[in-house]
């Protein structure tokens, strides 16, 4: 079997090993699902476009960040965390500028930094 499917409590004795640090830990496999399906729902679709160039193309550079980073986590990067983070400060205070502020995207994008955040022992 492969290291990820191994117990904590695993046998030596009969070949079986420890799974290592960098074996990713559930929580943060399902932060990275729920911030991809984000980054694709960012999308600017054609409703957007009518709203302004400007939301349209700051929610499509939102969407390629948040891919980006999400590939940076289940890459286990210490990068991505710091990138994501500061990324979506910056992205809640212009939406509070802007006036299209949304408790569910604060919600998701907070979910996802503080799960990479507690994981960031595991990463390199």
């Amino acid at each position: 079997m492969g290291k990820r499917f191994m117990s904590a409590t695993s046998d030596p004795r009969r070949g079986e090993t420890a799974p290592s640090a960098s074996v990713r830990p559930p929580l943060l496999t399902c932060a990275v699902v729920i911030g991809l399906v984000g980054a694709a729902m960012a999308l600017p679709l054609a409703r957007a476009w009518r709203i302004g160039t400007i939301y349209s193309l700051q929610l499509l550079l939102s969407s390629v960040v948040g891919a980006v980073c999400m590939y940076g986590y289940w890459r286990l990067w210490r990068w991505a965390v710091f990138t994501y983070t500061g990324f979506c400060i910056i992205y809640q205070l212009l939406l509070l500028l802007w006036h299209h502020w949304n408790v569910l995207t604060l919600a998701v994008q907070a979910f996802v930094a503080v799960v990479g955040v507690l994981c960031l022992r595991r990463m390199r």
